[in-house]
C-alpha cells in the first residue's frame, strides 16, 4: 500500500509499502540558517525553547553558557 496522504496516521498501514515495510515520509524540516539562504542570520529573529525534561536540552543548555 503506497503512502496515503490524509489518511489516519494512528493506522500502521498508512507508511508501509506492500510487503509492510515502513515506509520514512519526506521530512520537511530541511532548511538550514545561512548567509544568502533562505533563512539568512538575523540578530533577535529566532528563539530557542528549551524543555528541561528532554534528554536532549542538556547540550543545548550547554552550549548556551559557553
Amino acid at each position: 500500500m503506497p503512502l496515503n496522504r490524509g489518511a489516519d496516521p494512528s493506522d500502521p498501514r498508512v507508511n508501509a509499502d506492500e510487503d509492510g515495510r515502513f515506509i520514512r515520509q519526506i521530512s520537511a524540516f530541511r532548511s538550514t540558517i545561512e548567509k544568502g539562504g533562505k533563512h539568512p542570520p538575523e540578530k533577535g529573529r529566532y528563539v530557542l525553547y528549551i524543555i528541561m525534561g528532554c534528554p536532549w536540552a542538556q547540550y543545548h543548555v550547554s552550549f548556551c553558557y559557553i
